[in-house]
């Protein structure tokens, strides 16, 4: 699968994408503006494009250990797995061998629990007033956060858009930030509920990511324990959240 293939099918059947292939997500620490959708160019590229796989006499470019069923029902029978590239998505144009773009994507800005490190927004362990970055219908359908490692993601749907907070436990414990958000958590100015998903219900990695089609989002979480060298959980976290793997 290129690149190009990897974003086609995110795009069009996220739910078989994300169940087989490692995505990792990067972001960016640079100023946003809260309750506005903030647009960022994206692109998408094999994970490693340079070098052969890591298992030996592996020549495919991108292969760190995953693998999917095979489509051909003789093989599939016999359990014979394909393997199948990890892929990386970042800002900052075509960074890498082969990359696709550019995807104009409605950013999702990290925010900090207790603490003013990497230049981000110090909550001052509150969250009652949480800034919020909306995922809206512009750009190319997509919602890019970075790569959950601790961190509590937060989010309503209002009027069709989503309203995301992505909260790093800097200065903190991600169990126990992820309790006190869903304690008294609140946008600031913005309705609620809130719906949260965090240390709680991952152990180690987790790429948020959002799909927009004609039937509205869909907010996905895929899990990884090796830096998304393969795929170890998926959810749907909206809408009608479901454990897929």
């Amino acid at each position: 699968m290129t690149p190009q293939e990897a974003w086609q099918t995110l795009r069009d059947d996220p739910e078989y994408f994300l169940r087989w292939y490692p995505l990792k997500m990067a972001g960016s620490n640079l100023p946003m503006v809260a309750g506005a959708a903030n647009p960022k160019v994206y692109s998408i590229y094999k994970l490693h494009p340079d070098r052969d796989g890591t298992a030996p006499g592996d020549t495919k470019r991108g292969h760190h250990g995953a693998t999917r069923p095979s489509r051909n029902k003789v093989m599939n029978f016999f359990n014979i797995s394909k393997n199948i590239s990890s892929f990386h998505m970042s800002t900052g144009g075509l960074p890498q061998i082969g990359a696709h773009g550019p995807i104009n994507a409605c950013y999702v800005p990290m925010l900090n629990w207790n603490s003013d490190s990497y230049g981000m927004q110090n909550l001052n362990a509150d969250p009652t007033a949480l800034p919020y970055y909306v995922a809206d219908n512009s750009g190319d359908g997509f919602m890019a956060t970075g790569q959950l490692s601790g961190c509590c993601f937060a989010w309503q749907e209002v009027n069709g858009n989503l309203y995301c907070s992505h909260v790093n436990p800097a200065g903190g414990d991600g169990g126990t930030m992820q309790d006190a958000m869903a304690a008294t958590g609140q946008q600031n100015g913005a309705p609620g509920p809130l719906q949260f998903y965090g240390r709680r219900q991952y152990a180690a990695l987790a790429s948020v990511v959002g799909l927009r089609n004609n039937a509205g989002w869909r907010l996905y979480a895929q899990t990884s324990a090796d830096s998304f060298h393969t795929v170890n959980g998926l959810r749907r976290l909206h809408p009608n959240p479901v454990v897929l793997r």
